[in-house]
């Protein structure tokens, strides 16, 4: 359960968890419950039974169970640290300690797919935009072959920017599948409700709209070539049209390197996202 913070506005939480305390004997505190989909659950390691001896690294044996409870909440998605100790049904007694989120963890997993499905749908616009320029930069090429007159190193600059772009064009193809997988193992993890199912839905229509995209723009590219016999005419304009492709292809290979590096830096906060879920 999740409640507002009165003085800050800050959404607060624990960790999942229920916890009575022995009034009567030595006023322990031990789990009562664990909620499903808290973050107790998803670690796994507190048992019902358990009882708790520190919180944060301070010992709460003795005090209220309302102070104990109001040192565990704290902000959605941060962290408490908790000492347990359990007695084994041989006799023998172990502690252990446990980093739990506060909140739910489907939240912020729905929440960091989310974020994934926009950097998809970023790429995706970025390879759309990419070939749409290399379907003008063939045939500009193509056009430059049927001129005689054209010179050879400007065709051979042609031919070279295709290529450089094809290649671009295969990273982001990459990239994409990369975070297609992401979303794919990230929905795993998520709990099967009807709204994350019509989430899921619409993802994949949306998948399936960028592919048909791709398609679309390979069709043009053939229809430009079949009508390189009546562009012969408009030949004058050629020249300004390959500036204007240079300059295009100029400011796009400008901005793969901040693409590359934005993604770098996202790989290294996903890397630090599941260490911080996967801490015991």
């Amino acid at each position: 359960m999740h409640r507002i913070n009165a003085g800050s506005g800050t959404l607060v939480s624990g960790v999942g968890i229920a916890f009575l305390q022995d009034v009567q004997g030595e006023r322990q505190t031990y789990v009562h419950r664990i909620y499903k989909g808290g973050s107790a659950e998803q670690d796994g390691k507190v048992q019902v039974g358990d009882v708790l001896e520190k919180v944060e690294h301070l010992p709460v044996h003795g005090k209220p169970l309302s102070e104990i409870k109001h040192i565990m909440l704290g902000e959605v998605g941060t962290y408490v640290n908790l000492l347990f100790r359990r007695t084994n049904p041989d006799g023998s007694i172990v502690q252990y300690d446990v980093s739990l989120m506060r909140g739910q963890t489907e939240s912020f997993l729905l929440k960091e797919k989310q974020r994934l499905q926009s950097l998809l749908d970023s790429d995706r616009k970025q390879m759309q935009h990419a070939e749409i320029e290399i379907e003008a930069l063939r045939g500009a090429l193509y056009r430059a072959d049927m001129h005689k007159n054209q010179d050879f190193d400007e065709k051979q600059h042609l031919t070279m920017a295709i290529k450089e772009k094809s290649l671009k064009i295969e990273e982001l193809q990459a990239l994409i599948i990369s975070i297609q997988q992401e979303i794919d193992n990230m929905s795993k993890d998520l709990v099967d409700s009807s709204d994350i199912k019509e989430e899921m839905q619409n993802l994949t229509k949306m998948l399936a709209d960028a592919e048909s995209h791709i398609i679309a723009a390979k069709e043009s590219l053939e229809k430009d070539q079949l009508l390189t016999q009546e562009l012969q005419d408009k030949w004058k304009n050629e020249k300004l049209a390959r500036t204007n492709c240079e300059t295009r292809i100029a400011k796009l290979q400008m901005e793969f390197p901040a693409r590359e590096e934005q993604e770098r830096s996202y790989r290294m906060h996903q890397e630090q996202l599941k260490a911080k879920l996967e801490q015991v």
